[in-house]
């Protein structure tokens, strides 16, 4: 049986590649020496991004959760990415994905720096089928591509789910 973390990783796997984007896992090898984002992405027009997805579990995570989970991506996107040659992109997973804007925007204001290390945040609804921009970072040197990424959620729906 897999897990809620591995569920919520092949949901959005499955909405990239409904994208054109192609989505690999890093090597197990990889994974076993060092924490690593969940994918590295081939994005369609031939950018490429690294993507991590965290499960929030609670109907309306704590700050503290959601500053927990952004953390541990910083750390993983290091891993591989300390030049940010590539995008960081995070993939929340939670019941209500909307409500974690303002968290997020709390968030960016403060003095921690995880935050500022994610050029995007999209949120996906546990339950349901639609897909948020949750924070875009406003100085991201992969503009482009975010915009991109960001406008592929305005049609909102995951491909393939049974919502």
């Amino acid at each position: 049986m897999k897990s809620a973390g591995r569920r919520a990783e092949d949901r959005v796997e499955r909405w990239l590649r409904a994208r054109g984007h192609l989505p690999e896992r890093f090597p197990p090898r990889r994974r076993r020496l060092t924490k690593t984002p969940d994918f590295r992405v081939a994005a369609a027009g031939g950018d490429a991004f690294l993507l991590e997805v965290k499960t929030l579990t609670n109907a309306q995570p704590s700050p503290g959760a959601v500053m927990l989970k952004l953390q541990r991506a910083r750390a993983q996107f290091d891993a591989v990415n300390q030049g940010r040659h590539l995008a960081n992109v995070l993939a929340l997973v939670t019941a209500a994905p909307v409500g974690l804007g303002a968290v997020l925007a709390d968030v960016a204001r403060g003095p921690t720096t995880a935050l500022r290390m994610v050029d995007l945040v999209l949120g996906f609804e546990a339950a349901g089928a639609t897909v948020h921009v949750l924070h875009r970072a406003p100085a991201s040197r992969h503009a482009s591509l975010l915009a991109r990424l960001g406008a592929e959620t305005a049609a909102g729906r995951l491909s393939g789910e049974d919502a």
